[in-house]
């Protein structure tokens, strides 16, 4: 794969991106007259893919856009706002004649202390009982992050819990390797700072039976991760960077990893795999657009405080996104 052109909204940012390389060709939108916009890029027949990275209320229409024009997609997580939003590119992209690749760009996908523990949990642990999935951590008002003003007062359910919270999402489903049935879940504010909501806690329930929890929250103080996976042949704990496998009968197995939580070395593999994907004509299963409507579906779900009667409607959702 190799880096052609780079495209921003504003020249001074595009520029920023293409400092330190050569013969990579720039493009931007805020000069009317500037004939290098998006659109001439897309033009362009030797482009053959995009990678796109740009606020979540903004994505949307600019992958149509580069669909349109026939070049595959990799965007960047979380894919959009909403599950209506995710749906309604998904049938975009569908209604294209040969449509082209389109991936998201999730990283935990990728990391290899998920890979590790899903490959556990499809190999060793048998029929799976329980699981639960904890992340909690602040987010600091200096942070440069957070500072961003589409993050900082966000026009979208779920602010920081969508944002950051379809990260551990993917990550969680990939171990688990099935699919969610039925989600409810409750959400608060506990940070001003946060807006709307910065904390959610949620039962699951998977599609073989096998139920779980999940608390997620941009909003405590202190920093808390760990996933574990209980079967019928052991149990499986994961942090950032390292696993332990305990066998009801055996000594417990150990894996470290030198660049944990989806590092760079998890997003090389992401570029790599979307590369890989162009030349043989085939998306990987795993960045698939649908895999990224599933991680929106389960943060939106769980963002609202459901009753048992709005329950069964959500579970229907789920299982519709599913298929």
């Amino acid at each position: 794969m190799e880096l052609k052109a780079v495209y921003s909204r504003s020249k001074s940012s595009a520029e920023a991106l293409i400092e330190g390389t050569n013969n990579v060709d720039l493009y931007y939108s805020t000069d009317a007259s500037n004939t290098q916009n998006l659109d001439a890029l897309l033009s362009r027949r030797d482009i053959q893919g995009v990678i796109i990275a740009l606020p979540i209320l903004v994505q949307p229409e600019i992958i149509k856009k580069c669909l349109q024009a026939g070049k595959h997609v990799m965007s960047e997580k979380p894919l959009a706002a909403s599950v209506e939003i995710c749906r309604s590119l998904l049938k975009f992209h569908s209604s294209l004649n040969n449509p082209p690749i389109f991936m998201v760009a999730e990283q935990f996908r990728y990391d290899c202390t998920i890979e590790k523990a899903a490959q556990i949990v499809r190999e060793k642990l048998g029929k799976l009982y329980c699981f639960s999935l904890e992340l909690y951590a602040p987010v600091v008002e200096d942070d440069k992050f957070y500072n961003t003003p589409w993050r900082k007062t966000p026009d979208y359910q779920g602010g920081f819990l969508l944002d950051g919270g379809v990260h551990f999402i993917a990550g969680l489903r990939r171990v688990l390797g099935r699919k969610v049935n039925t989600v409810s879940g409750f959400s608060r504010q506990i940070q001003p700072h946060t807006p709307p909501v910065d904390t959610l806690h949620a039962v699951i329930k998977l599609e073989d039976g096998a139920t779980g929890v999940l608390g997620l929250s941009w909003g405590c103080k202190s920093i808390l991760y760990e996933m574990r996976v209980l079967g019928e042949a052991g149990t499986l704990k994961v942090g950032m960077g390292h696993l332990d496998y305990q066998p009801l009968s055996g000594d417990k197995e150990v894996f470290e990893f030198k660049e944990p939580g989806g590092g760079m070395d998890a997003v090389r593999r992401e570029m790599a795999v979307f590369a890989s994907a162009i030349s043989n004509g085939k998306a990987d299963p795993l960045g698939i657009a649908e895999e990224g409507m599933r991680d929106v579906a389960m943060v939106s779900t769980s963002c609202r405080v459901t009753n048992f009667r709005s329950n069964l409607s959500l579970s229907l959702v789920l299982k519709e996104e599913s298929r």
